[in-house]
């Protein structure tokens, strides 16, 4: 519990995850209530609400991963010691971390629907608030699970066979899907296999469900598209989770110790 009380507090004192995390999207957040929001039906008024709930959660939490993405290539030396010198093992390391970073993404949703709540309250005149917040909850631990577990493969890919040559580019490769994948949805209906095989989209959905309690239609402005399959979407959800973990845990149990010097060199 050591580790996860470190990292949590390290997270919470780190001035630019919370530039990335919260005021980068609020800045949207703000855009999408005060300028975009102008022409909202008020009958569709909390479904435009959960769809920025939804956008701006998934590119919330991409965006830190980037940031938290960095620290693995950082110390990776220091891993690879620590798991070869110590008690420490690979499993036990990767648990906490992703407990400490689930936790702080749920801190960081917690409020970011706040601002959300606030924003929509000043613009229209009445307190939105999400259907299910229990399930909110649980979608910010989890998402932030998956988009670190996903970012910190990447990175030690990179820094065990590739080298570190481009592994600026690479960590934000979360961040890049998520907006490319993301933003489609509001206005293109891609393929199934699309849509329910990859964790952004699925999360998108099923977050903007969380906030409408009803299910999303699957052009989310386009209310004569047909809806989404919740189900699938958790299930996919769930398989993307199970995937990384073991993934993630084997990736570090073979993490080599490289020079930071060798990324801006190379």
């Amino acid at each position: 519990m050591m580790l996860f009380k470190y990292i949590l507090k390290t997270l919470l004192k780190n001035k630019t995850v919370w530039f990335w995390g919260l005021l980068y999207v609020t800045i949207w957040l703000f855009l999408g209530v005060f300028v975009w929001g102008n022409s909202i039906d008020r009958n569709y008024l909390k479904y435009y609400a959960g769809i920025w709930f939804a956008f701006d959660s998934i590119i919330s939490i991409s965006s830190i991963s980037v940031t938290l993405s960095y620290s693995i290539y950082y110390a990776s030396s220091s891993l690879a010691y620590l798991f070869r010198n110590s008690s420490m093992k690979p499993f036990k390391y990767y648990m906490e971390n992703m407990f400490s970073i689930g936790t702080f993404f749920v801190i960081m949703g917690t409020i970011l629907e706040l601002i959300e709540i606030i924003l929509f309250s000043i613009k229209f005149n009445v307190i939105i608030l999400p259907g299910n917040i229990i399930l909110t909850v649980i979608l910010f631990f989890i998402s932030g699970m998956i988009f670190y577990s996903f970012s910190m493969i990447l990175v030690i890919i990179m820094n065990n066979y590739l080298g570190l040559k481009n592994v600026g580019f690479v960590s934000f490769i979360p961040m890049i899907l998520s907006w490319l994948l993301s933003y489609s949805i509001l206005y293109i209906k891609l393929p199934s296999y699309v849509i329910y095989s990859n964790f952004i989209t699925t999360l998108t959905y099923i977050f903007t469900y969380s906030f409408i309690e009803k299910t999303p239609w699957i052009i989310l402005t386009d209310p004569f598209s047909p809806h989404i399959n919740v189900f699938i979407c958790t299930i996919s959800i769930i398989a993307w989770l199970i995937l990384l973990m073991p993934i993630c845990i084997y990736s570090l149990s073979k993490i080599r110790a490289s020079s930071i010097e060798e990324a801006r060199v190379s």
